[in-house]
């Protein structure tokens, strides 16, 4: 928990700082700019990584790339393990949140708040002040939370973050509420993280992790694809009807949760009971 927490801690920073400083770029060098600078800034780490891998490449051995036989088996390896399946539900949960707030907090702070762009910039950067903020809190205390108390927390409290964000009248509140959903998202990433690296063995993770990614993809298109399939709602009642969908959610988990401990409980009594008797 503790090193899944430290590396989250690790990404806020720089998404705090990335959003801050695109909202200051824009105001002073407007879009054409903050593009070319955006773009300079891609080709910068898009090569120090071709450079890092190389080099791992020479220092590790070649593997066997069989792609189609690890997809099926990430995929079971999902289904077949319960708890592995709800923090991936919870993960789609979380990255939907993640890239509503991509493709519909810019139209928020416009239309709905009428903030300029470098407000925007750090009602933005709030989603990853928040995730900052848990992650030093986790990593503190990580001895004291379970992943899956993380897990059932965290998908309430987005629910009820978003459903309080789609309420904001000021840019106060947006930074309040944007703050608590980026804490909510950190909660949802910490749990469903540690599950996975509890749960699957090592050489499978790699595999598990892929599937999952492939999946906060298909969910990130259906989120993008939002604002053209209904022009005419406000941005503020698609956040809304975000926060029910997250409430679904999150009331599947729990009761999934609460069925698998329960059936736990009366297979332990069970054993208990058959084991007391002469």
């Amino acid at each position: 928990m503790r090193t899944v927490s430290s590396g989250i801690f690790s990404t806020q920073v720089g998404n705090i700082i990335g959003a801050a400083l695109g909202g200051l770029c824009l105001a002073l060098s407007g879009v054409t700019g903050s593009l070319i600078t955006c773009a300079a800034l891609s080709f910068a780490a898009a090569a120090l990584s071709a450079l890092l891998r190389l080099e791992k490449d020479r220092t590790c051995p070649a593997m066997d790339n069989r792609h189609m036989q690890g997809l099926f088996k990430g995929i079971l390896e999902i289904f077949r393990k319960p708890p592995l399946a709800l923090a991936a539900f919870a993960l789609l949960l979380a990255y939907a949140s993640a890239h509503a707030s991509n493709a519909l907090l810019a139209g928020f702070a416009r239309f709905e708040l009428k903030l300029s762009s470098d407000l925007y910039g750090w009602v933005a950067a709030m989603y990853s002040g928040g995730g900052l903020i848990g992650s030093v809190a986790l990593a503190c205390f990580s001895n004291a939370v379970r992943e899956r108390v993380l897990i059932a927390a965290g998908t309430a409290f987005l629910a009820a973050a978003t459903g309080g964000f789609s309420t904001a009248q000021t840019i106060s509140e947006a930074v309040l509420w944007q703050g608590l959903i980026g804490l909510s998202f950190m909660m949802i990433r910490a749990g469903s993280d540690v599950m996975v690296l509890k749960v699957v063995v090592n050489q499978m993770v790699g595999r598990v992790r892929s599937n999952i990614d492939a999946a906060v993809g298909l969910t990130a298109i259906s989120i993008y694809l939002l604002p053209s399939l209904i022009p005419d709602v406000r941005i503020r009642l698609i956040y809304l009807g975000l926060a029910g969908l997250f409430a679904c959610g999150s009331g599947a988990i729990v009761w999934a949760q609460w069925t698998s401990a329960t059936a736990e409980q009366k297979r332990l009594s069970r054993s208990r009971s058959g084991s007391s008797l002469p």
